[in-house]
């Protein structure tokens, strides 16, 4: 409980504490509001005016302005499992993208025979049937200029070429948008070839 003393210097100078006692103290006028009793804790809480103007991120923030940047592109998400896919989507689609979902690495490659012609491909590493790298191999072949991100958990990094840009799991928005940042302001020639799974860092 805070001290009497407490509420003396910081609160009783600018609000008024109603007579209760010095074991309970409470202040209820104003920007704030603050009630405290010994041996069960004080709680105070401070009202402030909402700001009319909205927040602009910072000169350096780029991973704040990569996320409020206007449309980027279609990108293909590929994820077997539909709450991780849903996730997955909404925060691409809050970075400006336009995603187009498939639930199997077949899938993908069907869409993308049909004509599908996206930006980007995202796709989850461990599938039922074909995996994301052997996708991403098949993908090259016919695509060779979309850049490739490849979504792993730790524990099935094995077998992932050093080549093929790799995000960990779990992973945040932000982990995601600087991964596709630093993945599409590179020329396609190089998408493949920059080495050491570099979003990773």
């Amino acid at each position: 409980v805070l001290g009497s003393m407490f509420w003396r210097t910081h609160i009783e100078t600018d609000f008024p504490l109603s007579p209760e006692g010095r074991d309970k103290l409470s202040v209820e006028n104003g920007p704030a509001t603050a009630n405290g009793a010994m041996r069960i804790g004080t709680t105070v809480e401070l009202w402030l005016p909402q700001s009319e103007e909205a927040v602009r991120p910072t000169t350096g923030d780029t991973e704040t302005l990569f996320l409020t940047e206007g449309p980027k592109g279609t990108v293909l998400l590929v994820d077997d499992e539909e709450s991780v896919r849903a996730i997955t989507a909404e925060m691409l689609t809050d970075m400006g993208w336009a995603v187009q979902e498939a639930s199997s690495a077949e899938t993908a490659l069907a869409m993308i025979e049909a004509g599908l012609r996206p930006s980007l491909i995202v796709t989850d590493h461990l599938m039922p049937g074909m995996t994301g790298v052997e996708m991403a191999a098949a993908v090259k072949v016919a695509l060779p200029e979309v850049p490739i991100l490849l979504v792993s958990g730790f524990a099935e990094h094995s077998g992932v070429s050093p080549e093929l840009p790799l995000l960990s799991k779990p992973f945040r928005n932000t982990d995601l948008a600087r991964s596709v940042a630093w993945l599409t302001a590179r020329p396609a020639a190089t998408a493949m070839t920059a080495g050491t799974n570099q979003p990773e860092t």
